[in-house]
């Protein structure tokens, strides 16, 4: 399901040839989110921390990982039986008086 919005390797991109599985890349990502270790940490049998934080970084940036989230999202709610979108969210109180009192927000 994750493969989907994964961007694909490019016919005549420069650059080095990818030599990891993007699976494999996907689930060190996983890996570093669930253990909350830091980059360099990634256990041997992973790819080479920089290539996966070299990923993560890519996709960050151009959109990839907030269009899997919400796509994963979706399909999550829908599963539930539930509307594919949100429509309702919840704001306890420190957050609005949080709000209140920063000068950009208030």
């Amino acid at each position: 399901m994750i493969a989907s919005h994964l961007p694909a390797e490019r016919p005549g991109r420069r650059g080095r040839p990818r030599i990891w599985p993007l699976r494999r890349i996907v689930e060190a990502i996983l890996y570093v989110d669930r253990a909350g270790c830091a980059w360099r940490y990634l256990p041997a049998d992973f790819p080479p921390w920089q290539t996966v934080y070299g990923y993560f970084a890519a996709w960050r940036d151009d959109g990839t990982l907030a269009r899997l989230h919400a796509a994963l999202r979706a399909a999550v709610r829908v599963a539930a039986g539930r509307n594919c979108e949100p429509t309702a969210a919840v704001i306890d109180s420190q957050s609005v008086r949080a709000a209140d009192g920063h000068p950009g927000l208030g």
